[in-house]
């Protein structure tokens, strides 16, 4: 009894077959690596920001060319799960005081520099083995969906396109940070009798990391409330 040839389903044996000019399906089962990877170069940085009508977004990455020929990006491409349309900030024209950067809607600025933005074309070639590493930055016009709690880390599909049209996807992680339009803790007094405390402090429970940006820290805790004056005899 023969056995059911699986020439298709085996790149290596495919690969002999056509050399040896052997017609094969085109369509091949198994997915084959993707030639220009992209990964994120600082978790910590990573991380979508909800604003009051809007949401931003900084994607630290690292994109790898793992082919055998000279690459050049010529688009990227973002999104995140909630589908709604990820814009990625174009190149900021030079200003008449000499500074040259982007800044986000928030008053986030980043040197251009160290952003992949306009790194696309001729001056985002990447060589075989070689990576550039930057941030990406986007806008979307939608505040993020109050499903995605603050702190909570979701995937986003981040895509660049070759000179030959093709598209290669990645995932990374980003976190969500709503520390912008988190409506403050109100601490209430401890007590209702007559001696009860009428001006509570606000109160933040929110963290502070190096270049977040608007995040505070949590300045007082509950403890560090005095007791109130007793009235004298």
């Amino acid at each position: 009894m023969c056995k059911k040839s699986s020439s298709s389903h085996d790149p290596a044996l495919r690969q002999r077959l056509l050399a040896a000019g052997c017609p094969m399906p085109l369509k091949i089962d198994d997915q084959t690596p993707s030639d220009l990877t992209i990964a994120v170069s600082n978790n910590i940085l990573a991380v979508a920001y909800d604003r009051r009508a809007s949401s931003e977004y900084v994607l630290p990455v690292r994109i790898t060319n793992h082919s055998y020929a000279h690459l050049d990006m010529c688009e990227f491409r973002a999104g995140m799960p909630w589908k709604r349309r990820l814009f990625l900030l174009a190149e900021p024209q030079p200003s008449s005081l000499g500074m040259e950067g982007y800044r986000l809607e928030s008053g986030r600025t980043f040197p251009r520099g160290e952003v992949l933005n306009h790194r696309i074309g001729e001056c985002g070639g990447l060589g075989p083995g070689e990576c550039m590493e930057g941030v990406l930055l986007g806008l979307q016009i939608f505040r993020i969906p109050f499903d995605y709690l603050h702190g909570t880390i979701v995937p986003a599909g981040i895509s660049v396109f070759d000179q030959f049209g093709r598209r290669h996807r990645s995932e990374i992680e980003v976190r969500i940070d709503r520390s912008a339009t988190m409506r403050p803790f109100l601490g209430r007094p401890r007590g209702t009798g007559l001696f009860a405390e009428t001006d509570a402090s606000l109160m933040d429970f929110s963290f502070r990391h190096a270049g977040l940006g608007n995040s505070s820290r949590y300045m007082e805790s509950a403890d560090s409330v005095s007791d109130p004056p007793r009235k004298e005899q």
